[in-house]
């Protein structure tokens, strides 16, 4: 209307061309390709911010209302597929910010139209033929990825979808994050999108009639890693996180690492964990200060494990630190808390221990056994045995480098089955033992012990 004003007072035709091209911006010559008037053009806001059009039965809103249009503001707190500020607009009722209808856009609207149409109109009347029946455009049906939800990378990424009209599908185009894939005449059709990077992405949907009338829609949807274990979980592949940046690193096996972590931060890994039980969790850290605290927590809250990070000469300069867990078998999501920041993180590495049997032995039994109970270990554990012969025995335990740790002698057998205790007070570490069990110094049987902390 400002520039209809200007071109009263000054007639200069750059005014009234402005206008004009203001008109055609409304119209559809714009980023979103919207016509924002309703029942003018071949794509046209459906769900306008208008209750008695949206609850009145009818599929079509009330003709000739004009929609907010976009507004990078999003006060409405709808999902929006782009945030660029020319392509910030939704066609669903809840979006009040930019799908609203409104008495101060539809009449300064009407004015510049018909300001427009007193100018550069070739002055014919207006004459709109009265239509007797309404030709609907298409109705989508996305189906997957459903609206503002989150896809596990663990899961098939297909996009599923619907199409109906009363004049026929005549075809069917699929955009991801704006980008053209293809088209298809199917009206119900499904298409796999392979792998996508993480991180939050678009589906749209563009549905031909045979009579060239087309309505859109988009989905917006997070695709997130979740991540198989037993196995390696690389820092960045987090569902969350707070606070953290990631940097090229260093570290032998190169890659990204997390940096920059603060106290509070904290990152959310989303787990497959295939088989319950004691997990051995390895974290590859780098401190140069030292000091820095972090807490494995389950999505409970609940405290798996904690550790304070001794400086390791440097934020590039890498060690692993670890300990045991238990874990239940299924999806599941840790949460990797700093509770004091200054420290580096690249992977951490949950590894299965396979747990020894306990058992007990019956007088009948014979041949050369040997348990441990309990297992997984605290501080001390029961070795029961069973011999074939009364022969003196000797048993060893090892680390999983081989090293011998210590040693446990029995020179008087008097019954096939015994049981002494072995006490390990805090001498051993946490992780993986074997002991071996010696007569007439040959092996004749092993057993595997964990270490957990105390």
């Amino acid at each position: 209307m400002g520039l209809l004003y200007a071109y009263i007072l000054t007639k200069d035709i750059k005014y009234i061309k402005g206008a004009a091209e203001c008109a055609d911006y409304l119209l559809g010559k714009n980023a979103t390709g919207y016509s924002f008037e309703s029942s003018y053009g071949y794509k046209t806001p459906m769900n306008f911010h208008h209750r008695p059009s949206y609850s009145d039965g009818i599929i079509q809103p009330d003709p000739g209302f004009i929609s907010g249009g976009p507004n990078p503001g999003q006060e409405d707190g709808q999902q929006y597929p782009f945030s660029n500020p020319a392509k910030s607009f939704i066609d669903v009722m809840g979006s009040y910010a930019s799908n609203e209808v409104c008495i101060n856009w539809n009449s300064p609207f009407t004015a510049l139209l018909a300001g427009v149409d007193a100018v550069l109109g070739d002055n014919s009347p207006v004459d709109f033929e009265v239509q007797t029946s309404v030709n609907n455009p298409p109705v989508i049906n996305i189906t997957s990825p459903v609206y503002a939800t989150k896809v596990g990378s663990d899961q098939p990424l297909i996009v599923k979808c619907t199409a109906t009209g009363a004049d026929g599908i005549s075809k069917i185009e699929l955009y991801l994050d704006s980008r053209y894939l293809g088209s298809t005449n199917i009206s119900q059709f499904e298409w796999n999108l392979g792998s996508l990077p993480f991180g939050s992405h678009t589906v749209t949907v563009l549905a031909y009639d045979s009579k060239e009338l087309t309505t859109e829609k988009t989905n917006i949807f997070t695709y997130y890693p979740v991540s198989a274990v037993p196995g390696k979980v690389e820092a960045e592949n987090f569902s969350n996180m707070n606070g953290i940046t990631t940097q090229n690193t260093t570290d032998t096996d190169g890659g990204l690492n997390i940096t920059t972590i603060d106290a509070g931060d904290y990152m959310d890994y989303s787990l497959n964990v295939m088989k319950s039980g004691t997990y051995r969790v390895e974290f590859r850290v780098a401190s140069a200060a030292g000091n820095g605290k972090l807490e494995l927590r389950k999505a409970t809250g609940l405290v798996l494990w904690s550790n304070t990070i001794a400086a390791t000469g440097g934020l590039q300069k890498w060690v692993t630190v670890s300990d045991t867990i238990n874990l239940a078998a299924g999806k599941q999501t840790l949460r990797i808390q700093a509770i004091t920041g200054g420290w580096n993180f690249n992977w951490f590495n949950l590894v299965y221990l396979y747990p020894t049997a306990v058992q007990s032995f019956s007088q009948a039994e014979t041949g050369n056994t040997l348990f441990v109970k309990p297992n997984p270990v605290r501080s001390s554990f029961a070795v029961r045995y069973s011999l074939t012969d009364l022969s003196p025995v000797e048993f060893l335990l090892f680390d999983v480098k081989g090293k011998l740790i210590g040693k446990h002698k029995l020179e008087q057998i008097p019954v096939q089955i015994g049981e002494f205790n072995w006490t390990t007070k805090n001498k051993l570490a946490v992780g993986e033992y074997s002991i071996v069990m010696l007569q007439k110094g040959k092996k004749v049987a092993e057993c595997k012990v964990i270490k957990i902390a105390q």
